[in-house]
Formats: C-alpha cells, structure tokens, sequence
C-alpha cells in the first residue's frame, strides 16, 4: 500500500506539472497577444509621426523652392543648396542633429522595433516549442509511469496471489500437524495401555516423547512392540495348547480309569459289589 500511494504521488506531481506548463504555455500565449497589440498601437503611433514629419518636411520645401523662385540672382546653385537643405531638414531634429525625431531616425526605430519583435516573435516560438517539447516529454513520462503503475498493480497481485497461495498452505500444513499430534496422542495412549511391562513402555514412552516431531519413527517403534507382543501371544498360545494338550491326555487316562473300574466293579459278585455302594 505504501508504495502504490508514493506511484500516485508521483503519478499527481506529475500531472500538477503537466498542468502548470499548460498555464504557462496559455500565459505566454496571452502574452504574446498584449504585445502584439501593444505593438500594433507604437506601429501606429510611429506611422503617425513619422507622416507629420513627412508633411512638415514637405511644406517647408515648399516654401523654400518657392522662395528660390522669386530670387533670380541666385540661380541654378542657390535652389540646388535649398534643395539640399529641405532634405537635411528631413533627416534632422529641432536642434540640428540626427536622432529619433528625424524621418531617418523613425525609419531606423521602426526597423530596430521591427527586429526587435522578430526576435521576441523567435523567442516566443523556441520557447512555445520548448515547452510543447517538455509536455510532449512529460506526457510520455507520464504513459510510461502509468505503464510501470500497471506493471506493478500486476506485480503486487501476482504477490498478492502467491501469498495467499502460500498462506492456504500454512493452513494445511498446521491442518496436518494437528493430525500428526491426534494421532501422536493416539499413540501414547496405546502405549499407556502396556504398563505390564513398565520398563519396556517407559523406554518406549520416554523415545516417542524426546522425538515427537519423528512420526514415523514413532510408527516403527510401535511396529515393532506389536511384532514383540504378536510373539509374546505366539508363546501364550503355545502354552495354551500344551496345557490343552495335557489336560486332554489327563481326561483320556481318567476316562480310561474309570472304564476299567468300571468294567472291574461289573466283573465282581454282587455282595462285593455293594461294598462301593454308599
């Protein structure tokens, strides 16, 4: 659990970050347009100076062409020199130097201006490019984090599988081991039931108890006090049937006694015979 919730936390910066270079992408986006306004209106207010310089460059050249007109002695030379001085009045400010209220200079701010939004416009567009680039990279480290994500959710419950897997086997095998000590009790019981022979069973008793854990051990110490008792009932029997047998040759002779008394006591005279009678 503690490390699905560290993947969600991760999985969340992530789309927090993803979601931050969004606003970033769309602030920079408006922006962009206020500058382009921004732009538009010092283009505008440019254009208007620069056409009231136009026009006042164009009257005073007037004037002074006019001027020239009417003074003949001049000449030729003299109207070329008011020439030049109209144009010098059109590159020039009020105090007589080249700058940024002269038409040379207005034209040469629009083109520094026009630059200069070029490479703010070149910078806009890197920089867009850079952060379509970083969210393109942030969505595909995103798949990929969800890729492990899955990866590990299937981990964990292939884990989680096997754990219970292993936990139904704990069960059984602790299942089994109550079997094994009901069945361990079972035969301590049927070892108490031999205490005719105390020191034979104590022995037994005192190597099924040390080694309780030794089932199958236990079963062959059992095996072979009933291959022990299995003679001992052999010799039992065997003593039954030679005291059966003598009894019997007992019963034959006392049988055979009693005929030939019997046989005897009929042989003898009747007077005689009546001293057997009681």
């Amino acid at each position: 659990m503690e490390n699905e919730d560290r993947r969600n936390r991760k999985r969340k910066t992530k789309e927090e970050e993803l979601n931050a270079a969004q606003d970033t992408s769309q602030a920079d986006e408006r922006k962009r347009k206020r500058q382009t306004k921004e732009e538009e209106l010092n283009a505008a207010q440019d254009k208007s100076q620069a056409d009231e310089m136009v026009e006042s460059g164009y009257n005073t050249y007037s004037t002074e062409y006019e001027n020239s007109l009417n003074s003949e002695s001049m000449g030729i030379s003299n109207s070329s020199k008011k020439v030049d001085q109209v144009h010098a009045a059109l590159n020039q400010d009020a105090d007589g130097s080249f700058g940024t209220g002269s038409f040379v200079g207005i034209i040469q701010g629009l083109e520094e201006r026009i630059k200069s939004l070029s490479e703010e416009l070149d910078n806009y567009k890197n920089s867009n490019e850079q952060a379509e680039v970083k969210i393109k990279a942030m969505e595909d480290e995103r798949k990929i984090k969800e890729d492990e994500l899955n990866a590990a959710q299937d981990k964990y419950k292939a884990v989680l599988n096997a754990a219970r897997a292993l936990q139904a086997e704990l069960d059984a095998a602790h299942a089994r081991n109550a079997e094994l000590d009901v069945a361990l009790h079972a035969a301590r019981l049927l070892i108490a039931t031999f205490q005719g022979e105390k020191s034979y069973m104590n022995e037994t008793l005192e190597a099924i108890t040390s080694k309780s854990e030794a089932y199958e051990q236990t079963v062959k110490v059992l095996s072979e006090s009933k291959k022990d008792l299995m003679k001992k009932l052999e010799n039992i029997e065997r003593e039954l049937n030679l005291l059966k047998n003598i009894f019997c040759d007992r019963n034959r002779y006392a049988t055979a006694q009693f005929h030939l008394i019997w046989n005897l006591h009929q042989k003898l005279p009747e007077t005689n015979g009546s001293c057997y009678d009681y």
